[in-house]
């Protein structure tokens, strides 16, 4: 739908795809976070280690309840000490966290044994200090992420927007600190909990050690310590205690994401939402039931209704947008804030330099073009660098950000190499001749430069690039050689549109030859292209004849015949039929993956090169198949409005 003032109406699709790229683009930062939580607890582990390793070393059994003071034994644990007391003094006000400090600090006698487990208490209190510490600091940076990314979305997706300040830190402050989960605990108390409960299983540990009379079987201390803490026959209290830590600020995280969102959707006056699960093998049963189910903000539960339902919970929400929403534009806000248009091919990083200086760099408009001829410095003729420039010009912003970014990778292709046309995986390289005008002749496009297949290779170039992205996760958690393999999510969804629509192709054309015959020689329409008997790929091939009996209408449907010489492993082969394709032994040999890749990349020729009639004509041919490669076009210009296209 379109209104008046030329603002789109976004499907519900548009705010899937950009509640599921805050999601990813949040949690990218949260692996950064605990990439160093468990960098940390491993050098906790160590010293532990070393710890006990140094205790078996210079203890032998008998003095194990002998009596210390502990600071005469601990004189090379000073540093320990002063780092508690230096935590103390750090502005700590958890009165819990003091009182370990203060016990922990205290001078008295005790076993020998004691003092050991006084250090390991010490070392993890450590741990738990410095943990709560960086938890909360990626909590509130979390919230301001997703604040930030979910204002984005909104103002870009509906059109306008303005300038706003970071919201309060006290307010952040309430919405982490807020003891959510049905148990009433804050985050802070689950961290001493898992805390409190290893330096149990630490010092049960020791124990159990010394009672068995390891040591006196003279093993080495070394082996032991590293048995005790985990780093060799694990006693689990080190990949618990990192599970633990990383369960919680997963699930703390994706409170404080959602909480965000509903700050904004608040904020925009937006009162509904759909609960938008991550639907792959480890989704949850609760998550799927609640998966496209709608609520209303004011209602909200995390645990009921939304998210996060369980720990590690990895389900978001999208937005219902009002349709007025769209239409609310005017100079100035009821509140003053001054109003923006926000087009929508503005990136994140424009949006975030509009909202630090005001400056609308997107309406800095002709480099984008500059950059791209830039990159193709490689074009010989003038007359060929006019005719791309015209190219590029016809594409609007979101396209050429795409095509810039892809460009960057053509410094090594070779467009000017005589008898080739292929990208070359193992090399990452393009060799092709720009020269040869075969498809333009016979389309009688008369363009001067072999668009069709410098097009239709970048796109199996883009193809493989996309597998080593993030692009790629779709939920497989499993990255291809390409992004179209059918044995992808992507590549699946591809191969099932080409197979729908060669079988309503075929059946369409025994329709045709089945009005020409008796009632009892009529075919019957197949159901996949598994069983295809020679009559009926005849009425087939009658049919194309037919419909398409002229060499430019072959050139034309090129997708569409490589399809299905590919897609039938060369059963079909249409080539010798003098249609466009590979030949059978190729066929054969690729099979559906060859379909996949090939049909992407020819569609990338088409949706690029400007020729409307012949799109348009492929896509009432192939309209499954159409839907899916759009569908994915547009994620994947999305996908290059923030993120970089290479290997």
């Amino acid at each position: 739908m379109v209104y008046n003032n030329g603002v789109t109406v976004k499907s519900p699709s548009y705010w899937v795809r950009r509640s599921e790229w805050i999601e990813k683009q949040v949690r990218k930062e949260v692996d950064q976070v605990n990439k160093q939580l468990i960098e940390g607890y491993n050098l906790i582990l160590k010293d532990i280690q070393n710890d006990i390793s140094e205790f078996i070393a210079i203890n032998d059994l008998a003095s194990m309840s002998k009596m210390v003071t502990i600071k005469d034994y601990l004189i090379q644990m000073d540093w320990l000490f002063n780092k508690l007391d230096e935590a103390k003094k750090s502005g700590i006000n958890n009165p819990l966290i003091i009182q370990r400090i203060n016990e922990l600090n205290a001078t008295f006698r005790m076993t020998r044994l004691q003092v050991l487990e006084r250090q390991i208490q010490g070392r993890l209190t450590l741990y738990g200090i410095e943990t709560e510490q960086k938890m909360t600091e990626a909590l509130k940076d979390v919230y301001l992420s997703a604040y930030d990314k979910k204002q984005f979305v909104l103002q870009r997706g509906i059109g306008y927007g303005y300038q706003y300040n970071e919201p309060n830190w006290k307010a952040i402050e309430k919405t982490i600190l807020y003891p959510w989960a049905e148990d009433g605990l804050m985050f802070s108390d689950r961290i001493w909990d898992y805390v409190d409960q290893e330096s149990k299983n630490f010092i049960k540990a020791v124990r159990r050690v010394i009672a068995s009379d390891i040591i006196a079987q003279g093993k080495n201390p070394k082996t032991v310590a590293r048995d005790i803490v985990g780093f060799g026959k694990p006693s689990l209290s080190a990949s618990r205690l990192k599970f633990n830590a990383t369960r919680l600020l997963y699930t703390e995280a994706s409170h404080i994401l959602a909480e965000a969102e509903a700050d904004v959707a608040k904020e925009w006056g937006i009162k509904e939402y759909v609960y938008l699960a991550t639907l792959d093998e480890r989704t949850s049963a609760i998550c799927q039931s609640l998966d496209g189910k709608k609520f209303e903000y004011k209602n909200r539960q995390p645990g009921i209704n939304y998210p996060p339902m369980h720990p590690m919970c990895r389900s978001t929400v999208y937005d219902v947008v009002p349709n007025a929403l769209y239409t609310k534009r005017a100079s100035r806000g009821a509140d003053g804030k001054t109003i923006h248009e926000i087009p929508a091919h503005v990136t994140y990083k424009q949006w975030q330099e509009f909202q630090r200086t005001g400056k609308k760099t997107w309406e800095e408009g002709g480099y984008l073009v500059d950059s791209i001829m830039k990159k193709h410095d490689f074009l010989k003729a003038d007359s060929q660098k006019r005719e791309f420039k015209s190219i590029v010009e016809s594409w609007d912003y979101k396209v050429k950000t795409f095509y810039d970014k892809l460009a960057s990778n053509f410094a090594n292709n070779d467009y000017y190499k005589k008898g080739t046309g292929a990208y070359y995986p193992s090399e990452k390289v393009i060799r092709m001749d720009m020269d040869d005008l075969s498809w333009e002749y016979y389309a009688k496009t008369r363009r001067i430069g072999n668009w069709h297949v410098k097009f239709h290779e970048e796109f199996h170039q883009l193809d493989h690039i996309l597998a080593k992205t993030d692009f790629s996760l779709d939920g497989s958690g499993i990255r291809q050689r390409r992004l179209t393999d059918p044995s992808s999510l992507v590549g699946k969804k591809i191969s099932e549109a080409i197979e729908k629509d060669i079988v309503n192709a075929i059946n369409n054309a025994i329709d045709k030859a089945n009005k020409f015959r008796p009632w009892n020689f009529k075919q019957k329409h197949i159901e996949s292209i598994e069983k295809v008997s020679f009559d009926v790929f005849d009425d087939f091939v009658d049919w194309l004849e037919t419909e398409f009996d002229t060499d430019e209408k072959r050139a034309f449907i090129d997708i569409f015949t490589d399809a299905i010489s590919l897609h039938t492993e060369g059963r079909l082969t249409l080539r010798e039929k003098g249609f466009w394709g590979h030949r059978k032994k190729y066929n054969m040999e690729k099979g559906k993956a060859g379909a996949t890749s090939e049909a992407w990349a020819t569609f990338g020729a088409l949706k690029l090169q400007n020729l409307p009639d012949i799109y348009e004509l492929n896509k009432k041919l192939m309209p499954n198949t159409f839907k899916v490669f759009e569908e994915i076009f547009e994620q994947v210009v999305d996908y290059a409005q923030d993120n970089d296209l290479k290997y």
